[in-house]
C-alpha cells in the first residue's frame, strides 16, 4: 500500500517531480524542493532523489496512519529505524519499521542503495532545518505552540523561508513538524547493519578476468562485435579507449575529435550550453547528465584506440546520416541526437554483455576496465606495467585519487606474484605468471582486432 506517489513535470524548461498524498502543505514544499534540486543536479539525480525522499515521506505517512498522528518521538523513531527498514523490511529489529515494512512491503536495499538514499533524504531534512528559525518567530509572537507538533510547511520565495507566508500554521500529520520539535537533523548512517561493506581495493578476476564492477577484459573485443548497430559499437569502444563516463560519451560533438591527431575531448554541456542550444531544447538540455572531469584531453588506449578509429570510419559512411541538424557525433537511427538516450543504450549494453559474459554489466564497466587497465598492465618508464594512482586519476579526469582507488585496483594474480618474489620486478623469470597473463591478454586482444 502506498499513502504517496510522484508524478513528472516540466518547470521552465526542468524536469521535477510533484508529490501526490494528501497533505497539500507536504506536496507544495516537495514539489519546491524538487524545482531546487533541478537547479543544481542533473535530472538524473534529481529523479533518484525525489523517489528516495517519495519512499521516504511513504514511510512517515504509513507510521502517521498506524499511530494516528505524528509527534517528536514518533519522528525520532522513525529516523532511527529507517535504514533498518531499508535493508531488513519486515525483518527489522525495530518493531515500527517493521510494522511498516508489512504494509508497503519495500523491495530491500543494498549498501550502495541505502547510501544514495539516505544522502537524498538528508538533504531533504536539511532543507526543512530552515522552518527551525521560523518556529522560533511563530512562537514567539503565540501563533503556534511547539508541543502540539503540528507545523505545516513554509512557502519558499526568493530562495528563502518566508515565516508568515504559510497557507496552515498547524495541520495535522506533518512529520517536518516532529523533524523541528524534536531537533531533527539528519540521518546518521548505521555502519553496523550495511548489507555489504566498501569495495576491495583488489580484483579477484574469476575465469573472464572481470569481476563484478570491471568487464572482462579477454571479452571486451566480442563484447564490440557483438553490437547490434555501430553506432552502439562506436560507443562501447569509445567508452573503453578513453574510460569515459556513457554521459560524457553521448554529449561528444564531431568538433571533439581531433582526427588528424587522433584525439578526443571530453567538454561540459555547461561549458557550451550556448552551442548545445542550437541543437536541443531547454528541456533536452537540462536533461543531460555530466558529472564533470579535470581533463578535457582524453588518453586512448591499445588496442581499443585503433578499433575507435576503424569503426569510425565505417559508421561515419555507413550509419551516420549526412546534413543532420546537430553537431553530436552519437545519432539515432533517423539522425537526431542520441544525447538523452542513457537507458535506451544502457538496455542495450547489457544485454550483449549478458550474451557475451553471462553476466549483467552496465557499460560503467568499461570505465572500470580502464582503470584497472591502466594500473595494472600498462606497460610504464621503469619497465615494468602499470600507472601510477596520480597518473591513472590524471587520464580518467578524476579530481580526487579516492575517487581513482574505486576503479584502479590491483589485480590478485600480479599482486600475489609482487609479493612472493620480494618485488624485483626485473626479474622476469620470477615474474612468468604475470608476464604470461599479460601477453595472453595481448595476444587475445590482437586476436580480437583480425
Amino acid at each position: 500500500m502506498k499513502y504517496c506517489s510522484l508524478i513528472t513535470a516540466n518547470k521552465n524548461g526542468r524536469i521535477v517531480f510533484k508529490l501526490v498524498c494528501e497533505d497539500n502543505n507536504l506536496c507544495d514544499f516537495f514539489d519546491a524542493w524538487s524545482y531546487d534540486l533541478s537547479m543544481k543536479f542533473s535530472s538524473n539525480t534529481v529523479k533518484v532523489y525525489s523517489y528516495s525522499v517519495a519512499s521516504f515521506l511513504d514511510y512517515t505517512l504509513a507510521i502517521s496512519y498506524i499511530y494516528n498522528g505524528l509527534t517528536s518521538s514518533l519522528i525520532i523513531k522513525a529516523l532511527e529505524s529507517y535504514e533498518s527498514y531499508l535493508v531488513f523490511g519486515v525483518d527489522s529489529s525495530f518493531d515500527i519499521a517493521s510494522e511498516v515494512a508489512y504494509i508497503i512491503k519495500p523491495t530491500k536495499l543494498s549498501s550502495s542503495s541505502v547510501e544514495v538514499n539516505l544522502a537524498a533524504v538528508n538533504k531533504f531534512i536539511e532543507s526543512s532545518d530552515n522552518f527551525s528559525t521560523s518556529l522560533k518567530i511563530l512562537e514567539e509572537s503565540g501563533v503556534v505552540n511547539s508541543s502540539l507538533a503540528t507545523y505545516s510547511p513554509l512557502a519558499k520565495s526568493g530562495g528563502n523561508i518566508v515565516p508568515f507566508q504559510v497557507r496552515n500554521k498547524i495541520k495535522e500529520k506533518s512529520w517536518l513538524a516532529g523533524c523541528i520539535a524534536g531537533d531533527v537533523r539528519k540521518i546518521k548512517r548505521n555502519k553496523a547493519i550495511s548489507i555489504k561493506g566498501k569495495s576491495s581495493t583488489v580484483i579477484f578476476s574469476n575465469s573472464s578476468g572481470g569481476d563484478d564492477k570491471t568487464f572482462p577484459y579477454d571479452k571486451a573485443v566480442e563484447l564490440m562485435n557483438a553490437a547490434t548497430n555501430l553506432r552502439d559499437k562506436l560507443l562501447w569502444i569509445l567508452l573503453a579507449t578513453t574510460g569515459c563516463r556513457i554521459s560524457e560519451a553521448l554529449t561528444v560533438l564531431i568538433d571533439d575529435i581531433n582526427f588528424e591527431d587522433r584525439e578526443i575531448y571530453i567538454i561540459s554541456p555547461n561549458e557550451r550550453r550556448d552551442v548545445l542550444s542550437d541543437y536541443l531544447s531547454e528541456t533536452e538540455l537540462n536533461k543531460i547528465s555530466h558529472k564533470g572531469r579535470t581533463t578535457r584531453k582524453t588518453y586512448l588506449i591499445r588496442p581499443f584506440d585503433l578499433m575507435f578509429w576503424e569503426t569510425l570510419v565505417s559508421y561515419m559512411n555507413d550509419y551516420y546520416k549526412k546534413g543532420a541538424s546537430h553537431r553530436f557525433l552519437l545519432q539515432k537511427k533517423d539522425g537526431k541526437p542520441f544525447v538523452n538516450s542513457y537507458k535506451s543504450a544502457y538496455e542495450s549494453f547489457q544485454k550483449a554483455a549478458l550474451l557475451v559474459t553471462g553476466v549483467k554489466y552496465s557499460p560503467h564497466s568499461l570505465r572500470h576496465l580502464y582503470g584497472y587497465y591502466l594500473k595494472n598492465w600498462i606497460p610504464n618508464s621503469n619497465g615494468g606495467w602499470g600507472l601510477t594512482l596520480d597518473q591513472v586519476r590524471d587520464c580518467m579526469g578524476h579530481s580526487s585519487v579516492e575517487s581513482t582507488r574505486r576503479y584502479a585496483r590491483e589485480d590478485e594474480v600480479k599482486l600475489a606474484s609482487i609479493l612472493k618474489y620480494g618485488g624485483k620486478l626485473q626479474d622476469k623469470e620470477r615474474y612468468s605468471s604475470v608476464s604470461e597473463k599479460k601477453s595472453e591478454i595481448s595476444n587475445e586482444l590482437s586476436e580480437g582486432m583480425k
